[in-house]
């Protein structure tokens, strides 16, 4: 035998206005099929939905959907139930005249306050909480983690703004009371259904034994039909299924399902999730701010690296201007210009606090036929390599270093007490993360230049033997290297350790750009400009070392007076006197 049909009727809202149901049509379509299915459940009958219609949480469509899908479809079909409207809005205007239908209506998504008034709304019933009984859970959530400056965004609706005068009212008595309870809010439109469904059977069951309800006694309408055959007329079937629904009592997925007085879900526990995308928000108005370095720290860098680049000038005024004397053509002055250049780009660098990479020097001796050519080849081989690791990091973009935002752990939150309680997020601006492609491609960078320092002591090492003084760097570059080696390590450790501080890692690289740039020039061109200055016409280059060579063994001596000649032979100068005739 066929089952007979029972419609109920189903008005949401589509989001049109910014307020979407819209997404519990699936939740209804499939509860209706589990309570069709369910043979404990209306046996006999079959629950359907009429046509879904779209409220757009506007009160005057509600309206126009309600008389078309309800009271306008008379000649097809007699709802004994509406589903809907969507927001309070559109809820309010068919809750308060549904009943002049004897029409039952059950809400998934309504949470004004004002609708919780029999007087009012006599046949309506909500699976959604009230947000007056949302506020206190709210309200707990504030005191727990010390907010005192909430916004609120709602419709200027009457329905809306007296859920704000209640919401501040619980939160100044909560002041002083500290008791509350959570709930989970979740797939109401399922639980509706069934509580709809629940009650509908329950009357069925009434009306089959003819059960007298006290307060249905005396309506209009008859009992002893069934539930197709509602009508509009019937208040005593309305009044049947809006007792039963009142007595509703199961566990949906919601949890329990009750109703109060006035139709408005009964809440035993409440929860409220939020979203968040790290860490627990602050009170008050989040402001990123991006830092940069400290004001004063900035301009100690801009006199540093100003002083810098006057040293630079001088030592290389000094390095054209005295060329061709004995003690600096001894040195490779061709070579002292690619330390000049280097040390003018790092002192420049120093201004925007970017380390510019330039060509390393290379400082040896010309104790065998090696000519500058020869050094300047070494030296732009070796900068090459590193100019061509820089290139492939600007090129290939999988290395290429990404500008990303990280806190600041030297001020990371600042609160300003205003009457906004804006919090002020402080960030730094970093090139480099770690376990990504460019984090390794620094490292390679950092290696290569680890290298350079090895290289840089090897060539120390095999150097400090020469007997010629003025050929003899070995011992400032040396002092060179281990002033190098601690400032660099102190760079890595800052660089790797305190990345996210921003005036120590501006600090101690600026620090480091200073100290190694300075002392190099310092030790490479001071001792010749004092060497210069002592004796200008450079007749003592040779002689003092060679008044030792008696000291010497005879190889060394034989080596030490080769080299000399072999100098002078390749600057054009007067062989010193014959070390048997020296005093």
């Amino acid at each position: 035998m066929a089952s007979k049909i029972i419609y109920f009727g189903h008005i949401t809202s589509y989001g049109e206005s910014g307020f979407n149901s819209s997404g519990a049509v699936p939740a209804v379509e499939l509860a209706v099929e589990h309570v069709n299915n369910n043979a404990s459940i209306l046996a006999g009958y079959k629950l359907v939905s009429t046509p879904v219609m779209d409220s757009e949480c506007d009160r005057i469509k509600s309206l126009d959907a309600f008389f078309s899908s309800v009271v306008y479809a008379t000649s097809r079909y007699n709802v004994i139930a509406l589903l809907g409207c969507g927001c309070g809005v559109a809820t309010e205007p068919v809750a308060e005249i549904s009943h002049r239908w004897n029409i039952t209506q059950v809400s998934y998504a309504s949470g004004s306050s004002s609708l919780s008034n029999r007087a009012q709304f006599k046949n309506y019933f909500r699976t959604w909480p009230s947000f007056k009984d949302i506020a206190p859970g709210l309200v707990s959530i504030l005191k727990h983690y010390n907010w005192t400056r909430v916004s609120f965004l709602t419709q200027k609706e009457n329905l809306f703004t007296s859920n704000l005068s209640q919401y501040l009212e619980l939160y100044n008595q909560r002041q002083k009371n500290e008791k509350y309870s959570d709930t989970v809010v979740q797939a109401f439109a399922y639980d509706a259904i069934w509580a709809l469904a629940l009650a509908l059977n329950k009357t069925e069951e009434q009306m089959k034994s003819n059960t007298s309800i006290p307060d249905c006694q005396g309506l209009n309408g008859y009992i002893n039909i069934t539930l197709d055959q509602f009508q509009y007329s019937n208040a005593k079937m309305s009044c049947y299924l809006k007792a039963n629904l009142q007595a509703t009592n199961f566990t949906g997925v919601t949890g329990a399902v009750q109703f109060d007085s006035n139709g408005t879900r009964v809440n035993h526990k409440l929860s409220i999730l939020q979203y968040r995308i790290e860490g627990i928000p602050l009170d008050g108005t989040p402001l990123n701010v991006t830092s940069t370095s400290n004001f004063a720290m900035s301009i100690t860098y801009f006199v540093l690296a100003s002083t810098g680049i006057i040293l630079v000038l001088v030592c290389g005024a000094f390095n054209i201007g005295c060329r061709n004397t004995k003690v600096v053509r001894l040195t490779s002055p061709n070579l002292n210009y690619f330390i000049l250049i280097g040390a003018l780009l790092l002192y420049s660098g120093m201004y925007s606090n970017i380390v510019l990479t330039t060509a390393g020097s290379v400082r040896t001796v010309q104790c065998h036929p090696i000519h500058d050519w020869h050094l300047i080849i070494l030296v732009l081989t070796l900068s090459g390599v590193q100019m061509f690791l820089l290139f492939l990091g600007s090129v290939v973009p999988v290395l290429q270093p990404n500008l990303h935002l990280i806190q600041n752990a030297e001020n990371p939150v600042l609160i300003e007490d205003s009457q906004y309680g804006l919090t002020a997020h402080y960030y730094i601006s970093a090139c480099f993360q770690k376990d990504t492609p460019s984090y390794y491609w620094l490292i390679l960078l950092m290696t290569y230049t680890a290298f350079l320092q090895c290289l840089g002591m090897i060539l120390a090492f095999q150097t400090r033997k020469v007997k010629v003084s003025a050929l003899n760097d070995s011992k400032y570059v040396a002092a060179i290297i281990y002033i190098s080696s601690i400032t660099l390590l102190t760079l890595l450790f800052t660089h790797f350790g305190f990345y996210n501080y921003v005036n120590i890692s501006h600090g101690v690289l600026n620090g480091v750009i200073f100290i190694n740039t300075t002392a190099y020039l310092g030790l490479i061109f001071c001792p010749k400009m004092i060497s210069l200055y002592k004796d200008p016409n450079g007749s003592k280059v040779f002689r003092k070392s060679f008044s030792g060579v008696q000291d010497l063994s005879d190889k060394e001596g034989e080596i030490a007076m080769s080299t000399a000649k072999n100098i002078m032979k390749s600057l054009q100068m007067k062989e010193p006197p014959d070390t048997d005739g020296a005093s």
